[in-house]
């Protein structure tokens, strides 16, 4: 069957938590610039409260943001009649719709979707110290999960997204659709999440590889890169039977106006890709992702990924631009890796210190590299898995501790 890409953006923020646009401008962006499907993902809240309007200030101001009068003067120019305010004595306020409202205003059934979302976010400690296990940041996204969810917090890391997963699970379950929870950016802001909780805790299939607005704080250049950190998930999951974990790339999207669209936390500089050959709604979104049948991208796109697993043959070609050079790599873990655990210290000026594993360079192998647009591998007995990454020459369009110096896509792991 041909695949059918549907182009996706998983994570984005409007005023209704701190983003600086109204949502109405964040959907009409996705949509203008060709996505298929969108899920507005702001931070602990889902959009349902009705009658809450925000007062329009000069400014944006410092975080949290304000609805501005710049951001308001653009939304009704772009959007005609759309954008709902109120005037009560001298002051402005502007109306921010409901999650029901944008859906009935925006969506178009099987051509554009908007989905429904919430970033569940649990800080333990703004400022972690002295013990990487108790303090942290923690964010989950929900994808086609239209209810808040109680944050939850636990006395350590382990504990907190447990308790938030059963949270989730619940609520998905009394939904009665088809679903997923993400785990957000583990690498920030201070390498929060230890690789070994993503082994443990399966109920995590997709996790974001790149995230546009993701950073550290001045962390040691000895840590494990974004790469190593999967295919250590990979190589211990697989080792012990448990289930694949995919990749993800968003946007994070948190400006969408002219000014700072393409730069850092704007839009299109990360999403997903997803093989959606039939009918297309959510919850056949979630069916394709929780299969592993999309892939990330920061601006590479694909002809063709093809999996032969009777011969372990992973098949892949971009689609091309004139002047750009092209390399495939084809990366694996071997089935007798080395999994001892050796674990270090990395401590910051006294704020923080992170105990973490040293991936060492069994896990992760680039097995093939190939000049060109197009590659195939075939798994040896001894590959756990393969997957590819198609990289351009063509730089990215920000610079970021997370984000690829050039511009690429990402297969999915695949396994025999």
């Amino acid at each position: 069957m041909n695949k059918v890409w549907k182009k996706g953006a998983l994570h984005a923020h409007s005023l209704w938590s701190d983003g600086r646009n109204l949502p109405e401008m964040v959907i009409k962006t996705y949509r203008d610039r060709g996505y298929d499907f969108m899920c507005l993902s702001d931070h602990n809240i889902f959009q349902e409260r009705e009658n809450l309007f925000l007062p329009v200030a000069r400014e944006e101001g410092p975080w949290p943001p304000m609805a501005s009068r710049a951001e308001l003067e653009r939304a009704q120019a772009a959007l005609p009649g759309s954008i709902v305010t109120e005037k009560i004595a001298v002051r402005r306020f502007v109306k921010l719709k409901t999650y029901a409202e944008l859906r009935d205003e925006f969506e178009v059934p099987g051509k554009f979707l908007v989905v429904p979302g919430e970033e569940i976010t649990l800080i333990l400690d703004p400022y972690p110290c002295s013990n990487d296990r108790s303090r942290g940041d923690y964010h989950i996204n929900t994808f086609n999960l239209a209810r808040d969810l109680p944050i939850l917090h636990g006395k350590d890391a382990r504990e907190a997204l447990d308790l938030n997963l059963r949270s989730y699970e619940k609520a998905a379950a009394e939904y009665r659709r088809a679903s997923f929870a993400m785990l957000n950016h583990p690498f920030g802001r201070y390498w929060d999440i230890d690789p070994r909780l993503l082994v443990e805790f399966t109920e995590f299939r997709h996790f974001e590889i790149c995230n546009n607005g993701c950073d550290a704080d001045a962390p040691p250049v000895e840590i494990f890169s974004v790469e190593q950190f999967w295919d250590f998930v990979l190589a211990h999951r697989l080792i012990q039977g448990k289930p694949l974990l995919y990749a993800t790339a968003t946007d994070d999207l948190h400006f969408c106006d002219p000014e700072r669209i393409d730069g850092i936390c704007g839009c299109e500089l990360g999403w997903v890709m997803v093989n959606v050959p039939g009918e297309f709604t959510a919850e056949t979104i979630v069916e394709a992702m929780d299969k592993g049948d999309y892939y990330p991208t920061t601006g590479v796109l694909l002809d063709i990924i093809d999996f032969d697993r009777a011969s372990g043959t992973l098949h892949v070609k971009a689609q091309t631009e004139p002047g750009v050079d092209y390399r495939v790599e084809f990366i694996a873990t071997k089935r007798d890796f080395d999994r001892s655990i050796v674990e270090k210290e990395y401590p910051h000026d006294g704020r923080y210190t992170r105990i973490l594993p040293v991936i060492n360079d069994t896990v992760g192998q680039t097995v093939k590299s190939v000049a060109g647009a197009e590659a195939s591998y075939t798994m040896t007995p001894d590959d756990l898995y393969v997957r590819a990454i198609v990289k351009s020459d063509t730089p990215g369009k920000i610079s970021r501790m997370f984000y690829p110096e050039t511009l690429r896509a990402w297969t999915q792991p695949f396994t025999r």
